[in-house]
């Protein structure tokens, strides 16, 4: 039966006053959502700046503040993150409109091809976004953040710039993410077939390996978390392509296999050796949380520890290597040693802008900071094990090589010894005795997690 079509001829002018019918229902329902998110600027901002407020707290920088350069800018920086957020919430409708614009003048088949492609538009749309938001702006945010000397240079960042980096990774992502659809788009109306997408695949993961580099910080995981869904979505893109192109070509089902029997043999490797990359993985986050005294000096990045424990009298040695046992933002627990004596100190951060400086007849002084924090650092004297060094054995049993001489110091100057089956790697690296030692501290744990007690100086 053949397809039906209206048989309503319509002219140039009237194609306008339809999409401009379409647009007008597009922007009321920006509108109208704009109001309604408007109503809650403060919570909808807070939710904006969310990855900014996280990453400067890891970095120890103001996370509670984005800087305005003038007054008027705080207004426009809310109407802009309530037109940001409207415009999220409106996406279905604009893609709804556009869509009913274009199926006017299709047939019913075509029609029906078009409502396939609505739901997978909206879920790569939101995943865009979400990959953005929850992915992109902390990572390039935590490299650009710490990139600079704090010795020469002082990050104030503006509010206009993070919102346009906001927007750049969220509502420009989800449009990448719109990848797949246009690629069998294109195919299906004879542009371009599903074989040229598979001849340029070598080109386009190229490229987008050069764009995981360049977006993101020189590290070979963040660039490969940028360049692996772009490659993923084109793989999507070309399954489309192939299966609605207008003369689909017979597929060579023996390269195919071929093909899958590499992928098969890569994915059997990679759960054979997943004990060895998972273990990596947890070394490498343990390698985060160390702070040594040498490389602090020479990068001159993050927080200065290794500073502040130079004017700290509490402690009767120089720290040469630092842990974060517990990270967090207000208040972070940490160990510190030096080969041979070790220390559990206790950082608390406040925001102290307005300080009082004291009292002169009727006047009183005060000392006024702009985005800085006060810093309190406090000698632990005795803290039930529970509370850390379950955490601080999890550390040393996923630790690296060059991590765990420094971990088991350490724990054995807060232990009062080494327990048995442990001995100093400070001096005598015996790397095959790394799995012995990790077991021996496991082992020494689960004996005494339930009554050992760190007390300072105690002589244990």
């Amino acid at each position: 039966m053949d397809d039906k079509v209206e048989e309503v001829e319509m002219s140039f002018g009237d194609h306008l006053d339809e999409l401009r019918r379409r647009l007008i229902r597009a922007i009321l329902a920006t509108l109208l959502a704009f109001i309604i998110v408007f109503n809650w600027h403060v919570p909808v901002l807070r939710f904006v700046v969310a990855p900014f407020s996280e990453v400067a707290r890891d970095l120890r920088l103001d996370a509670n503040h984005l800087f305005t350069r003038s007054p008027a800018d705080s207004f426009f920086a809310y109407m802009k993150v309530s037109l940001i957020v409207a415009l999220l919430c409106a996406a279905p409708v604009w893609m709804w409109q556009f869509w009913a614009f274009v199926g006017a003048g299709l047939y019913d088949h075509e029609k029906k091809a078009v409502y396939r492609f609505v739901p997978p538009m909206f879920i790569l749309f939101f995943g865009g976004v979400a990959f953005g938001y929850t992915m992109l702006i902390p990572i390039g945010l935590r490299y650009l953040l710490s990139f600079a000397d704090p010795g020469v240079l002082q990050n104030w960042i503006g509010l206009s710039e993070y919102l346009s980096l906001f927007t750049t990774l969220t509502l420009v992502l989800g449009v990448v993410f719109e990848l797949p659809i246009a690629m069998a788009l294109m195919a299906k109306i004879g542009l371009v077939r599903a074989r040229t997408f598979r001849e340029k695949r070598r080109y386009f993961i190229l490229g987008a390996f050069i764009l995981g580099a360049i977006l993101t910080p020189p590290d070979a995981v963040t660039q490969v978390l940028m360049a692996t869904p772009i490659c993923l979505l084109f793989e999507l893109g070309i399954g489309f392509a192939w299966l609605l192109e207008p003369e689909r070509e017979a597929v060579d089902w023996k390269r195919w296999r071929r093909r899958g029997l590499v992928l098969v043999g890569i994915a059997a490797i990679l759960v054979y050796f997943q004990g060895e990359l998972v273990d990596a993985y947890r070394g490498r986050l343990v390698t985060q949380r160390m702070r040594h005294a040498v490389d602090e000096e020479e990068s001159n990045e993050g927080f200065p520890y290794f500073s502040l424990l130079d004017q700290l009298r509490s402690i009767d040695f120089k720290a040469k290597a630092l842990f974060q046992i517990i990270p967090g933002d207000e208040e972070e627990l940490v160990v510190v040693g030096d080969g041979k004596k070790a220390a559990l100190l206790r950082f608390s951060y406040s925001d102290r802008r307005i300080q009082p400086m004291g009292a002169e007849g009727r006047a009183t002084h005060f000392l006024v900071s702009n985005a800085s924090h006060s810093v309190t650092v406090e000698l632990v004297d005795e803290l039930p094990g529970l509370d850390f060094m379950g955490l601080l054995v999890l550390a040393i049993e996923q630790a690296s090589e060059d991590d765990l001489p420094e971990l088991s110091a350490m724990a054995a100057a807060l232990v009062g010894s080494n327990p048995p089956g442990v001995r100093s790697l400070l001096e005598d690296d015996d790397a095959s005795a790394h799995g012995a030692i990790k077991t021996a501290w496991r082992g020494w744990w689960q004996g005494v997690m339930s009554t050992w007690v760190y007390r300072a100086g105690a002589g244990r």
